[in-house]
C-alpha cells in the first residue's frame, strides 16, 4: 500500500519529471505547462492538483518523455518525487498544522530542490526572499534558472501593460528578447506564472516563439477565478484562493478585469487552524472587496481545540475592523437569499475557498435563472 505522493514519486522515476512547488500558483502554472507543451508539440503526461478543462480532466497519458506534476508542500509529499526539473513559484507560512514554522517550510522546500536529479535544473522565482533562502543552501549544487520582474532574473518581462484587464509584456532571457506574448488569464501574478512556464519550456528544447505564442490560449483551471456565468446584470466567479496573499491577489485581479461597480466576496475560511493562525493577515485581505460575506468555516483536519479558539464571526468582526463591511451569515441558503435580495445590474460576486463554497455560486446563478 503505498500513499499517492509515493506512487506519484515512483511513476515520475520512467520519465524527465518537471515538478511544480510553491505555496500559490501550482495548479495554474502545472496546468499551464502541460497545455502549453501539448499545444507546441510536446505531448507530455501531467497529474495536476485541479481540473484543466482545455485536456478534459486533471491528469493524462502523453506519448513523450516529460511528466509534469503539481507539487504540493503539505505534509512534506513533495519529497518523494526526483524530478528533472524543480519549479519553485515561492515560499511563505502556510500549513503550520504539520510545519512548525515558516523556516520548517523553507527547509522543506530546501530538501525539495536536493532531491533534484544530479544533472538537473531548478526554475525559481529570483524576488521571493524565502526562495532565495533556497537558493544560497544550494549553493551551486544544481544549475539554477530564476524569473521575476527584475532584470537580475534570468527570465523578466519588460513593457508591462494591460489592455482590457488582460497583461501583454515582452519576455527577455539574460539581455536578450525572446519575444512578446500576451495572457487570457486575469492578474498581475500570471506573469510570473507565465515566466516560469517559459522557463521551463525553453530550458527542454521548446523555441521561444512557439511557448510564448500559445500562453494567450490558455483559459485557466478549475476554481481559479473561474467565470460562472451572467444573469440580470450580475457576475459570478468561484476561486480557490484560501491564503491571505491569495485572497488579495485575486481579488485585485477580479478589479482590473472586470470593474465592477460592486465586488462582492463569499469567503468561506477553510480550517479553523489556519484560520487561528493567520487571523491577522485574513482581516486585512479584503480591502479590495465592497462587502465580504463570511459563511461557516470549513471543517477539515482540525482538532476540537482548534474549533475552539476561533470561528467565523470573530472573522468577520476582524475584517470589519480593517474597514471592510463584512457580514457572518452562517447557511449557505441565507448567504443566497443575502445575494438576491442585495445585488443589482453591473455587481459582481466571487465565492471564494478552498472548500464547497462552489456551491453558493451554483444556487445562487439557479435563482438568477428562475427569477429572470
Amino acid at each position: 500500500v503505498y500513499k499517492y505522493a509515493q506512487l506519484l514519486g515512483l511513476l515520475m522515476d520512467h520519465f524527465q519529471g518537471i515538478a511544480v512547488s510553491g505555496t500559490h500558483g501550482k495548479s495554474t502554472t502545472s496546468g499551464w505547462l502541460a497545455y502549453g507543451l501539448r499545444q507546441v508539440g510536446v505531448d507530455a503526461n501531467f497529474v495536476v492538483g485541479a481540473d484543466v478543462c482545455q485536456l478534459g480532466a486533471s491528469s493524462g497519458s502523453g506519448d513523450s518523455g516529460f511528466f509534469v506534476a503539481e507539487a504540493c508542500e503539505y505534509d512534506r509529499s513533495f519529497l518523494n518525487l526526483r524530478p528533472q526539473i524543480a519549479c519553485i513559484l515561492n515560499i511563505e507560512a502556510d500549513h503550520l498544522d504539520c510545519y512548525r514554522d515558516e523556516g520548517d517550510i523553507v527547509d522543506a522546500f530546501y530538501q525539495f530542490a536536493r532531491g533534484a536529479k544530479p544533472d538537473g535544473l531548478i526554475v525559481a522565482n529570483g524576488q521571493d526572499a524565502n526562495v532565495a533562502k533556497v537558493i544560497e543552501r544550494l549553493d551551486g549544487r544544481r544549475r539554477i534558472v530564476t524569473f521575476g520582474f527584475g532584470t537580475k532574473c534570468s527570465v523578466y518581462p519588460r513593457n508591462v501593460r494591460v489592455h482590457r484587464g488582460s497583461y501583454r509584456f515582452d519576455v527577455y532571457q539574460d539581455g536578450r528578447r525572446l519575444g512578446s506574448t500576451s495572457l487570457s488569464v486575469p492578474g498581475r501574478h500570471n506573469i510570473l506564472n507565465a515566466l516560469a512556464v517559459t522557463a521551463v519550456a525553453v530550458n527542454i528544447g521548446v523555441e521561444p516563439e512557439a511557448i510564448l505564442g500559445v500562453l494567450d490560449r490558455f483559459s485557466g483551471v478549475d476554481r481559479r477565478l473561474m467565470l460562472k456565468g451572467c444573469c440580470n446584470g450580475v457576475t459570478v466567479l468561484d476561486d480557490y484562493a484560501h491564503h491571505p496573499t491569495e485572497i488579495r491577489a485575486s481579488l485585485k485581479a477580479i478589479r482590473e478585469k472586470y470593474h465592477p461597480k460592486r465586488l462582492w466576496c463569499v469567503y468561506q475560511a477553510h480550517q479553523y487552524s489556519r484560520t487561528r493562525f493567520f487571523l491577522d493577515a485574513f482581516a486585512a485581505s479584503f480591502r479590495e472587496a465592497d462587502k465580504a460575506i463570511i459563511p461557516e468555516i470549513y471543517f477539515v483536519r482540525d482538532s476540537d481545540v482548534s474549533r475552539s479558539e476561533v470561528n467565523a464571526d470573530i472573522l468577520a468582526g476582524r475584517i470589519r475592523a480593517e474597514g471592510t463591511d463584512a457580514e457572518y451569515v452562517g447557511a449557505f441558503d441565507a448567504v443566497c437569499d443575502c445575494l438576491e435580495k442585495e445585488l443589482g445590474a453591473g455587481d459582481l460576486v466571487v465565492t471564494m475557498g478552498a472548500g464547497d463554497v462552489w456551491k453558493v455560486a451554483d444556487e445562487y446563478l439557479r435563482r438568477l435563472g428562475g427569477n429572470r
